[in-house]
């Protein structure tokens, strides 16, 4: 499972997460938090499952995923596309 971009929407909170699948892009969505430095990414049903499957698969991938959420959100350079 490839990440192919994230965008994040910062005036509602809001992250979209494009995957790539057998050449096909599947756009998956969560909100973000940031309240006094306690960060949290709450996803929802579909990419919650697509994150469990995946992590069956690679113990980091959600741990990977967060970090480069928080990454995006702060500016700092990712490169696409990411292995999870």
């Amino acid at each position: 499972m490839k990440l192919a971009s994230i965008t994040y929407v910062p005036n509602i909170g809001r992250v979209s997460y494009n995957f790539i699948f057998a050449n096909e892009v599947k756009t998956y969505f969560a909100n973000v938090s940031d309240d006094n430095g306690i960060r949290g990414i709450s996803c929802e049903p579909d990419l919650e499952a697509l994150l469990l499957e995946a992590q069956a698969k690679n113990s980091n991938a959600v741990k990977t995923l967060s970090k480069v959420t928080w990454n995006v959100i702060d500016g700092v350079g990712v490169e696409f596309p990411i292995v999870l």
